[in-house]
């Protein structure tokens, strides 16, 4: 059990201090990503022990749908190029400040700017009252749109565009508005884990309970895709949905999943060989600068509309040809050449952190972000949730914090031990490494 005064403080903090891109929209669970905490809120140790017995399908797919939600942000954040240089921007901030070296200042106003613009501002996100009411049953219309980011001035910023996703009821009453941005590539791969769990809970169940279990199971999906207060964790979904004329709630999410966990490992070097095609370009030139700027929703669009529109599978080998086959058609290499040159850029991300009081942490959190990715492979596909928290897995997972404070630990090998998860904290909370840093933040002037 963690200590339950740090405990109360990581849950009770301001969010709002450093964003970092992860929503957080429901108590369920959560993932703390300065931290590196997987959050089980809603889940008690009993719960776990009555879900992991296997003769429980309704207590299995309740426990286990918010924690492997929550764990596929912590994979997401530590075993893709995305996330594993965010890590090194974040420490690198911490080490900067706390080893006093103001010729390293840099690195946190560096790394307060790019955690911010992660998710864009609530300004940029619209609800109308149409999309408080209740699902109609009857499918949304979706289409992509183009605007700009305000400047620090309140000028538009040409040179900063922003990718929407627009969802209309089906009889055209707008509904409301989310960015296509990395937020919603990370929700659309957690939400898939979720799913996934149908067909582990086809397998437990007994055979008269199966016809409720899938009643009950393929109808939360349309529930939650066609929930307007949640669209920004469909919105991916909906987008590959789309572009590719896919009708199937499953499909849509597993081949969703699949290209955002590609784009989080894109390399830079890799943006400027994506082909915008002419269906997708505006007057203003904005897909081609969201391009240049190394936006990984536009590449998501992108990759998604240069994909196959008859070639859709439901098998993992399928998946990743299918991906594969949509990669080079946009002007990106095979998939083989990506995978080399992401461990390339990881290999490279760990040779930049600085020295400092938490660069063990970082060093240990790239390593095993590393073996992760070799498990997961470049599509996250590699080796599912499921066969993850086996005892036979070779992934390394991290501990979950449950909701009565008890610390939750997968058989094999550990990402790290509950007193290390615990002295970690205790420092970082304690020390105040949030404040501090958005302190000197406020105190630089532009």
């Amino acid at each position: 059990m963690l200590d339950l005064e740090v405990i109360q403080r990581l849950e009770n903090r301001d969010r709002s201090v450093i964003c970092d891109g992860f929503p957080n929209t429901t108590v369920l669970g959560s993932y703390d990503a300065f931290h590196q905490v997987v959050l089980a809120n809603s889940i008690r140790s009993d719960d776990w022990t009555l879900a992991s017995q296997g003769d429980n399908p309704d207590a299995f797919r309740k426990v286990c749908g918010v924690i492997f939600h929550e764990l596929t942000h912590w994979l997401d954040h530590t075993s893709t190029l995305w996330g594993q240089s965010q890590l090194v921007s974040q420490f690198n901030a911490i080490n900067a400040r706390f080893s006093n070296d103001e010729g390293e200042f840099w690195r946190i106003a560096q790394y307060y700017n790019d955690a911010r613009r992660l998710r864009l501002r609530d300004y940029y996100h619209h609800t109308s009252k149409a999309a408080q009411l209740p699902w109609d049953g009857k499918v949304w219309k979706y289409t992509s749109t183009l605007g700009v980011e305000y400047g620090a001035d309140g000028r538009p910023r040409e040179d900063r565009p922003i990718l929407f996703a627009r969802f209309s009821r089906n009889d055209g009453t707008y509904m409301c508005r989310v960015p296509l941005a990395l937020p919603a590539l990370l929700e659309v791969s957690a939400v898939n884990a979720e799913l996934e769990l149908i067909s582990l809970i086809a397998g437990m169940a007994k055979t008269e309970e199966r016809d409720r279990l899938f009643d009950a199971v393929s109808k939360e999906p349309l529930h939650r895709i066609y929930d307007g207060q949640l669209a920004e964790y469909s919105a991916a979904a909906h987008c590959l949905a789309k572009v590719q004329g896919l009708k199937e709630v499953y499909r849509a999410y597993s081949l969703a999943s699949a290209i955002s966990t590609l784009c989080l490992n894109l390399p830079d070097e890799l943006f400027d060989l994506i082909k915008v095609p002419s269906e997708l370009r505006d007057t203003k030139g904005r897909m081609e600068q969201l391009v240049r700027s190394r936006n990984r929703g536009a590449a998501f669009l992108l990759i998604s509309w240069h994909g196959n529109r008859n070639a859709h599978k439901d098998n993992r080998q399928e998946t990743v040809s299918w991906v594969h086959d949509a990669v080079t058609a946009a002007g990106l290499p095979g998939l083989e050449d990506i995978r080399g040159r992401t461990l390339a850029g990881m290999e490279s991300l760990w040779g930049s952190v600085i020295e400092g009081p938490e660069k063990t942490r970082v060093d240990s959190l790239l390593e095993v972000g590393r073996h992760n990715f070799k498990c997961r492979g470049l599509l996250g596909t590699d080796e599912s949730l499921q066969s993850m928290i086996s005892e036979n897995s070779r992934a390394i997972l991290p501990p979950v914090v449950l909701g009565d404070y008890q610390v939750l630990c997968f058989p094999g090998k550990k990402a790290e031990e509950p007193d290390e998860l615990q002295h970690w904290l205790s420092r970082a909370i304690g020390g105040g490494y949030e404040k501090v840093l958005k302190e000197f933040v406020n105190a630089c002037c532009y």
